[in-house]
């Protein structure tokens, strides 16, 4: 008696989900022991400028969060910063189709949507897209560039192509901090800083870690402009593009503004998130704002461990998943 058995990872009809066979779930149902740990680098530059922000050496208050409201960055950078469980997403990449742009649960589809970017980070999602070709600049048209909208003079070694390092836009900022003395174009100067190293960091990441893109700078020459921006729908593509590369097995580092999904998994999947120690939310804040780093406990949730998310997503009912975000931010 034969008593080997197949089982077929699926899917069952590959007409839909043709990419099954290059899936990175598909290489974790045939090699089990290769997942027992994370494999997937999540990059993000912003940390130390978060940093300075929290230990008040940089400033964004005033003037300055005026303007970062006009360019439309207020909300996500009132939301702060905040550490990302790489088990969590990791866990969360694994179930993601992207024929279909969803989640597959145990009990059917979910994904993040429009309306959750706006009412997790406040950002806007009407207006023109963010479109445009990449222009490619000479180092004399890169210094004038930097030095009339970020405030700073630059040198050849800021640059990596078109690519300015975080790092210099950040020890500019703590080398002249704003005061009361400071000018109206010096604060706007500090509000373009701000939103370009969250654009580049975070928002719309990609795997040049550390470094911000001077095409994005070029959409923030105008608050005007760059507040009728659909700033959200943009991230939201960014997080599309990214889930599809990590759901490929050979790859080992993604970007991606995989904080966002982070918070989409705490608000919509009720046995995923920690516990909020500080009730005390203010309503004026973007939703995601209530998940203050320092305001959250995993004591009764799991944190960082892949075989738990895993398990809480293979064992997730429909009951534990909210689906009108507009209820759930009530609750």
């Amino acid at each position: 008696m034969n008593s080997n058995l197949y089982l077929n990872p699926g899917p069952r009809d590959e007409s839909l989900l043709y990419l099954g066979a290059e899936h990175r779930a598909r290489n974790l149902f045939l090699n089990p022991l290769e997942g027992e740990s994370s494999t997937l680098d999540f990059k993000r530059g912003d940390g130390t400028f978060w940093e300075r922000v929290s230990e008040d050496i940089i400033n964004l208050e005033g003037r300055v969060l005026e303007y970062i409201d006009l360019f439309g960055f207020g909300g996500i950078v009132r939301c702060g910063y905040r550490k990302v469980d790489r088990a969590l997403v990791e866990a969360l990449v694994e179930r993601w189709r992207p024929e279909t742009n969803t989640f597959h649960l145990p009990f059917g589809e979910a994904t993040v949507t429009l309306e959750d970017v706006n009412v997790l980070w406040g950002l806007p999602i009407e207006g023109e897209a963010l479109a445009g070709y990449e222009e490619s600049f000479d180092y004399n048209q890169r210094r004038e560039m930097c030095y009339t909208y970020l405030g700073f003079d630059t040198k050849e070694s800021d640059y990596k192509n078109q690519f300015l390092k975080l790092k210099s836009i950040v020890e500019f900022m703590l080398g002249y901090p704003i005061t009361e003395e400071s000018t109206d174009r010096e604060c706007m100067q500090r509000a373009r800083c701000v939103c370009l190293i969250v654009a580049s960091s975070n928002m719309l990441a990609d795997t040049n870690n550390g470094y911000a893109s001077l095409h994005l700078l070029s959409h923030l020459k105008d608050f005007q402009v760059s507040g009728q921006l659909s700033w959200g729908s943009a991230a939201l593509a960014c997080l599309y593009r990214e889930l599809y590369k990590g759901t490929k097995p050979q790859t080992k580092a993604v970007g991606g503004p995989m904080s966002l999904l982070q918070l989409w998994a705490w608000t919509r999947i009720r046995t995923m998130r920690p516990t909020i120690v500080n009730q005390q939310i203010d309503w004026s804040h973007p939703y995601g704002a209530r998940w203050a780093e320092h305001d959250i406990s995993h004591r009764e949730t799991p944190s960082h461990v892949l075989k738990a998310h895993r398990t809480t997503l293979q064992n997730l009912r429909e009951a534990e998943v909210f689906f009108s975000l507009t209820i759930n931010v009530f609750l």
